[in-house]
């Protein structure tokens, strides 16, 4: 029989009259407070978790204590990249900085300002992002965050439309656009050092610039034909069932989605998130089920991302900033 798991996930018995069982999904223990905001972003450099909440950058230690380091412009979840020693931190359009350590500032090179960007990741030691309302991407200076040329872009052009994300996998950079979807390598060529991969053209693109996301060696994304789709060499695989496809066609936004996966006691899980539908779906690739999450008292679930950190698994609540770990002891979210 067909039934809606919610906070719940079928998995496989090893042995037993039944072959699946239905498991509770893990709680989140509390684990810091930094001052209350919107949970925009949670990254992890060097060993050290970072978050954004409201229009403050923390840093988090081990012990959960949080640092305020600068601030951070607007209200949009944040997109962050980090090359090992600079942090990127920035949100579709608006203004992106670089945090060294040291320091927070804005990028003020002006080939970055003229062109913005909505999406940034990091690929062999650039930063690459998505320029705004065009079919190009671009990357920063060779292990430089805060420097540019003007000449180290590229255009997709196997269609003319724009694109809307990007990611780096496997030292290739895929670029989603709103109908199609190219995968470029580093060819080290003078000049931009990036070309095109042989068959690197998909006729499907994204729809969102955080819906997308790395598991289990490869890509996951919501495609623009609203399906959740797996990357498998340059093939876009159907991940999503009927259900799933159905229930997003009715919702008035989707290009808000967030995409973000976590593995907790080997479940490798990823995550599409619609805030504005309010309501957040779950792919257990180990097992190709789905179910959903909410947070009580709301209509989804209330993380905004998930990073590995001193040997935790950390999520960040989207409504109060706080930051937490899944633990299978743990009958509550955030208390």
């Amino acid at each position: 029989n067909n039934c809606r798991l919610i906070n719940c996930f079928a998995e496989q018995v090893p042995e037993g009259k039944q072959p699946i069982r239905v498991t509770r999904a893990p709680g989140i223990a509390t684990f810091s407070s930094p001052t209350a905001g919107a949970g925009r972003g949670l990254h992890v450099m060097a060993g050290v978790a970072y978050c954004v909440v409201g229009n403050t950058l923390y840093s988090v230690n081990s012990s959960g204590t949080a640092t305020s380091i600068g601030t951070i412009s607007g209200t949009a979840p944040c997109s962050m990249a980090n090359n090992g020693t600079q942090l990127v931190i920035g949100t579709d359009g608006g203004t992106w900085y670089v945090y060294n350590g040291t320091a927070l500032a804005s990028i003020s090179d002006v080939d970055f300002t003229a062109r913005g960007a909505r999406v940034a990741d990091f690929v062999d030691n650039y930063i690459a992002f998505v320029e705004p309302n065009s079919g190009r991407w671009f990357i920063s200076d060779l292990a430089d965050a805060t420097a540019y040329d003007s000449l180290d872009f590229a255009t997709s052009e196997g269609s003319p439309d724009r694109s809307i994300s990007l990611i780096a996998d496997h030292r290739e950079v895929v670029i989603f656009g709103e109908q199609s979807t190219e995968i470029w390598y580093n060819s080290g060529v003078t000049g931009f050092p990036f070309e095109r991969s042989p068959g690197g053209f998909i006729e499907l693109g994204g729809v969102s610039v955080l819906g997308r996301c790395k598991a289990d060696n490869s890509v996951f994304w919501l495609a623009s034909d609203l399906t959740a789709r797996r990357l498998v060499g340059t093939t876009p695989v159907r991940i999503s069932h009927h259900g799933f496809e159905e229930r997003i066609r009715g919702y008035s936004t989707v290009s808000d989605c967030v995409c973000f996966p976590y593995t907790f006691n080997g479940h490798l899980c990823v995550v599409f998130r619609f805030p504005a539908a309010g309501e957040t779906w779950v792919n257990d690739i180990t097992t190709g089920e789905w179910h959903e999450r909410q947070s009580y008292g709301y209509d989804g679930w209330n993380v905004s991302g998930v990073a590995e950190c001193y040997g935790k698994l950390l999520v960040q609540n989207a409504v109060s900033g706080a930051i937490g770990y899944m633990s299978g002891t743990t009958y509550t979210e955030f208390g």
